[in-house]
Parts: structure tokens; sequence; C-alpha cells
């Protein structure tokens, strides 16, 4: 006799400043006239401590500019009465308290150490993530600047990170929350690749750093983050700018497909600060893909009292931090394969226990031996994916425990972690008929759903 079996699969994907500002801050390029021949610009009249003005001369021998805070000016000029001013062009003064400034952002991957992490943006900074699957960890950079001064209300700051869900616009939020928070949307997570507490370096744009909006990088700054979202007190004084990097992940709580904002404040505090910028990170929507390794499977030639096997293999990804469940039934209410109105028995139909932990009602194959029944096989499925307790400890005649294929769907594989990078089980097929069996060509359906867990 001939027996042909088939599958058909299916999936269904549930898811379910207060202060004077005063100041001049001119950027990029301008030009200014010098008729006189004795005639110079002064870009900057006294120059800050530690920094000496820079001279550069146009090719005119008597125009010349002064550089800001030892930046060399840029240009010349091919006029003997035009000259080019360039750099930065700072405020003759600055307002006597601090104001600290998120200016730039940039996510980077978690794939290496502080200088050798590679951008999640192509190399481009301010620029936001979408489709971001949830517990996957990622970096992001944030430059804080203090863009006025350090006389008033100067004190150490304790750079926090915080998110809040974007309904509108990041400004719009009302409710901010601490990244380190029990329970929360996102949690910090420990790299592989850097250490909490650690130095951030001035990196480049091009592998995820930021565009440095001051002039002195404090590079003593403890500012590397991936166990607490809170860093070190660090005072950060007019002209300069640090770089913080938090290592961070989304939760399960994460809304789907849902847009999140973040900050840094004081340990909670939005005092003096100023957001240019805000980070942004879309959760992916919750999607899930099911194949399978062929939508037919055959037993080949069938000997009465002689065993016949097959399998197939169910490849799911998602995600989903909760994992999924594979359900299976057949397309027959009667019987799993036949010929006509003749039926080839099926073993007692499938009844999971109410947890992986908890006993089926899956029995060994030398019970109901003359009939199709099934079960997932250990061997070429993953650890999480299998329950020994409905299939047995091993794959061995005395452990395995195998069902008969229900009418109604029942759960065979219940995954409670994420399988992002896809995931496989495998469901065998065993095959014996009695010697009474009518010969012919059988055939039959059977339905996989998988189902995001919720």
């Amino acid at each position: 006799m001939i027996s042909r079996f088939l599958l058909a699969s299916s999936f269904v994907a549930l898811f379910c400043v207060t202060g004077i500002l005063n100041m001049f801050w001119w950027k990029g390029v301008g030009a200014f006239d010098a008729t006189s021949t004795s005639f110079f610009i002064r870009q900057h009249i006294v120059p800050f401590a530690g920094a000496v003005p820079n001279r550069s001369f146009g090719t005119s021998t008597t125009f010349m500019l002064i550089g800001t805070g030892g930046q060399a000016a840029l240009g010349t000029s091919s006029s003997a009465s035009f000259g080019v001013q360039s750099g930065y062009l700072r405020g003759l003064h600055n307002g006597p308290a601090p104001e600290y400034v998120q200016g730039h952002y940039h996510w980077r991957n978690d794939d290496g150490s502080e200088a050798l992490a590679t951008s999640k943006t192509s190399g481009t900074q301010d620029t936001a993530i979408s489709s971001l699957p949830k517990s996957t960890p990622v970096r992001v950079r944030i430059g804080i600047s203090n863009e006025s001064g350090s006389l008033l209300d100067y004190s150490a700051q304790q750079f926090r990170l915080e998110y809040g869900l974007k309904s509108t616009t990041c400004e719009d939020i009302g409710s901010w929350v601490d990244v380190g928070a029990v329970a929360g949307d996102w949690d910090m997570v420990d790299s592989a690749y850097i250490t909490d507490g650690n130095n951030t370096t001035n990196i480049a744009v091009s592998v995820g750093g930021v565009t440095d909006e001051n002039h002195t990088f404090i590079s003593s700054n403890a500012a590397l983050k991936d166990t607490s979202s809170t860093a070190s007190a660090l005072l950060v004084s007019s002209e300069s700018f640090v770089e913080l990097e938090y290592a961070v992940q989304a939760l399960s709580n994460a809304t789907d497909s849902g847009t999140y904002c973040f900050r840094v404040t004081h340990a909670g505090s939005a005092t003096r600060y100023v957001y240019s910028v805000y980070p942004q990170a879309t959760i992916e929507s919750g999607s899930l893909t099911f194949t399978t390794d062929g939508a037919t499977q055959a037993f080949g030639t069938i000997t009465p009292g002689v065993l016949a096997a097959t399998s197939s293999i169910l490849r799911v990804t998602t995600a989903n931090a909760t994992g999924f469940t594979i359900t299976a039934s057949r397309n027959d209410a009667t019987g799993t394969l036949s010929n006509g109105t003749v039926y080839i028995p099926d073993k007692t139909a499938w009844v999971p226990g109410v947890a992986t932990t908890s006993v089926g009602n899956a029995t060994a194959s030398t019970t109901e031996a003359n009939t199709l029944q099934f079960r997932v096989i250990s061997v070429g499925t993953d650890t999480a994916n299998y329950a020994s307790a409905w299939w047995g400890n091993a794959d061995t005649t005395a452990a395995a425990l195998f069902a008969g294929f229900p009418a109604s769907a029942q759960t065979i594989v219940n995954r409670s972690t994420s399988a992002g990078s896809g995931t496989v089980s495998r469901v065998l097929y065993n095959i014996m008929t009695p010697a009474t069996q009518q010969e012919g060509s059988y055939s039959g359906s059977v339905t996989y759903t998988v189902t995001a867990n919720p």
C-alpha cells in the first residue's frame, strides 16, 4: 500500500531657564570688508582659561583673523581688502547660570567596545530607529553641553536616562520614566562589550559619536552606563561638553509599534536643561514568521505490521519577549489519513497538560501500535521548545511519548522566550497498519498554527 501524507501550514500573528543669556553664538562662514591696509578683525576679545588665540592670515599682508579660543581660523582672502571669518564666534559673556543642552544623539549597535561599536544608523547622528525588536540590546550616545555660565546654581550633575511614550511630539510627553526603574517598558542591559562607569571618548560621528557642541570635551567622565541609568556626579563647566552612552533594551511591556523618546536629567530634575533633540526608537509591530520544510511529507510504500516514519521541521521567528505557541489539528473530523471513506486508525487524540511541566495524554508508541501517531522529537528541536513532560525524557522507544492528531487545535509547543534569530521544532510521524487494512493510496492534511504569546 502507498500512503501519502499531506501537511497544510498556516500561521496567525496575534499581538494580539531661567537666566541671562546675553551671548553671541555665531556659526558658519561670514565675511568682512577691510579697505584699510592696517585693518584686522578680532574674533574673541578675551580668550577663556588656557586658550591662546591663533592668528590666521589671508593672502593680504595686512589682513588677519584671530581664531576662537585656540581654534585656527579657516579660509584665506584673495583680495587685499577682503577677509573670511570662520569657526565659532563665542559670546563676549555668558549668562551666569548653567544651561545644559541635549544637542545631538546617535544610536549604536551593541557589538563592540566604546571605540569600536558600530553605528545603527549608517553613521548618521540625530536619526531615529524603527522596528526595534524587544529584548534586543542597543546603545544610545547623547551629547550634553553647558552653553551658559558656571557662576550661579552650578553643581555636579547626575545624568539619568529617561524615556516617555510619544503620542504627538516628544515635547508633549507628560510622564518621563527612569530607564532603570523596575518593571518598565525599557531597562538597562549589561553589555558584554562595555563596563559601567568607564569613560567615553570623543569618537567620530561615522562610528556612533556626535558633533562637538562646545570647546572642551570632558574626558574623565565615567559616562559609559550599562547596569545603572544614572551616571556619577560630574561637573560640566561653561564651554564644556560630555558624551554619555547607555546600553538599553525594550522589555515585553513596551508598546508594539510605539515610539519612545529619551532624555537625560539631573537625577530626575530637568531644571536648566534644554532639549534640542530627543533620541527616538519605535518598537517593531510584533511580527512573526512561520515556515515548514515542505508542504507534503510522504511515508512511501507501507507494509502492514512494519513501522514507517517521516517528519516535518517547523521554523518560527519572533522577537516577542514571551515567545509563541504552535498548535496542531487534523483537517478531517473523522481521521487524518483516508482513501475515500476508508481511514487508517489514529492513536488517541492529543490533549496537552495545563502547562509544559504538566503531563499530557501521550503514551509510548507500543500502545495502540497499528495507528498513525506523532510527537515533538527532542533531536532537532531547540531546547526552549521541547516539553519533556509532554513528549518524554528521551527519543528512545521506552521514553518517547506519542499521541494522535486532534480534531481541534491543541498546543504541541509552547516557548516562553524570544526567538528573534529563529528557532526550530521537529515533529515525528509514525505509522503502522494492521494486516486487514485495505490497500490503496491514503492522504490527509494537518494544520499547524503559530501564535505569539501575550
